[in-house]
């Protein structure tokens, strides 16, 4: 890890690489994780999503939970392995058991959108409601995004923009862009045209293209087409 970040010593990917084969070979589950990150990124090593997808499995099961969740995830996008959602399902719960809290996350994602699982929204709702309360910035949009429309809980615009901001202390863009869109409306808070703008723009600025696309939008409605068309 100190080679790969550059911690004490100049930045090495292959000296990383060789030190987390050494741990894995050795059976320790963070060296197996980390070493199949490197090999789906491409890090230090020529990507091979075979390969990463060996010792996330190998790490998944000897109980790693951020494995489970890349080994979910890679069954999900169909990465280095035919695409099997039940799959995904299975060990995104595996990883939910374990106290993962991007795995509750993702679980969630999928009872919501009936994804390899049945559709359930109290399940979603109680495995996003989870990751929230553990800090996990996506559960913490997710939920806010629910409790904003009333999609399987009944609409509470207070809980709603509790959640946003607090995702967005996470700097999370797409609560920032929610946030931005409440203000803009005043949906939930009083409406604030210069308090949304300033959303848009941190959500922007860490790339989410729906923020700088309601940026352009307002700009073009106040007049300002130059700053509009920038965005």
């Amino acid at each position: 890890l100190c080679y790969k970040m550059g911690h004490g010593v100049e930045q090495n990917w292959q000296e990383a690489i060789k030190w987390y084969e050494q741990g894995a070979q050795c059976g320790d589950l963070q060296s197996m994780h980390n070493l199949a990150c490197c090999y789906e990124r491409g890090e230090g090593v020529e990507q091979n999503e075979e390969r990463a997808l060996y010792w996330y499995r190998r790490s998944a099961e000897g109980g790693n939970g951020g494995a489970m969740c890349n080994l979910g995830r890679c069954y999900k996008m169909g990465h280095g392995v035919e695409q099997n959602l039940q799959e995904a399902v299975k060990w995104y719960e595996q990883g939910a058991q374990c106290g993962h809290l991007q795995s509750m996350n993702n679980l969630a994602c999928c009872y919501e959108d009936g994804e390899g699982v049945e559709q359930n929204m109290t399940e979603a709702i109680r495995w996003y409601t989870a990751a929230a309360e553990g800090g996990n910035a996506d559960a913490m949009h997710n939920l806010g995004r629910l409790y904003d429309h009333g999609e399987g809980v009944e609409q509470d615009m207070k809980k709603a923009i509790c959640w946003y901001e607090r995702a967005a202390e996470q700097n999370h863009p797409a609560a920032m862009n929610s946030l931005g869109e409440c203000y803009a409306m005043g949906r939930g808070v009083p409406r604030d045209l210069e308090t949304a703008m300033e959303w848009y723009r941190r959500a922007a600025e860490l790339g989410e293209a729906m923020a700088d696309y309601n940026m352009g939008w307002h700009l073009e409605q106040a007049g300002k087409l130059s700053e509009a068309y920038a965005h």
